[in-house]
Order: structure tokens, then sequence, then C-alpha cells
């Protein structure tokens, strides 16, 4: 399959509401053009995307799809077999590198 570059963009992030995950909102890209939105309430729970322009969710499920058929596996001491790497973990990722390096609107 076609490599993908997964990126984000208008990263707004809230360190007061980030509990046991960072509070956030960004644009997801794909191969630079807006793809989705993404949004985690800093609370442990999940990243939700969202479409940008209409409630069309199959693009996102065949993304997160992408993700786990492409992009390598990762592994813990504990788990008995590698585990795939999903969308959510992309940009969970992404986001941890941009508010590292201090790029990201309060």
């Amino acid at each position: 399959m076609k490599k993908k570059k997964i990126g984000i963009k208008n990263l707004k992030y809230c360190e007061w509401m980030s509990r046991e995950t960072n509070c956030f909102n960004t644009t997801v890209t794909v191969d630079d053009k807006d793809f989705c939105l993404a949004q985690d309430e800093g609370s442990g729970g999940c990243t939700y995307f969202y479409p940008i322009d209409s409630n069309n969710y199959k693009p996102i499920d065949e993304l997160e799809q992408w993700c786990k058929d492409n992009l390598p596996k990762w592994t813990m001491k504990d788990l008995p077999k590698p585990m795939d790497t999903t969308l959510e973990l992309t940009v969970g990722a992404l986001v941890d590198d941009s508010i590292a390096r201090g790029e990201y609107a309060k």
C-alpha cells in the first residue's frame, strides 16, 4: 500500500487539564492535507477522531487500518506478542513531540 505521511497542525494543548494524558485538540494531516480532527480530554481516556466537514467516519477507519497494517509493531516486556501501531498512538507521539518542542497554542 502507498506510504502515507501522517502529521498534525494547529495543536492546542492545555497543561492544567492534562491529568493522565495530554489534553489537546489538533488537526490531523495526511500527505500534508487536512484529514480529520483529534481531541483528548486529558483524563486517561481515548483520543477521539472526527471528520472535518461531514459525518463520514469511513476514511478515519481506513487510516486506522492502514496504520495497523503498515506501521511498525511495538512490544513490551510483559506482552505476549507485538502490538499494532494505531492512529491514536501515532497522533499521540506527534503531540508529545510538539509539546516537548513547545510548538503549540495554549
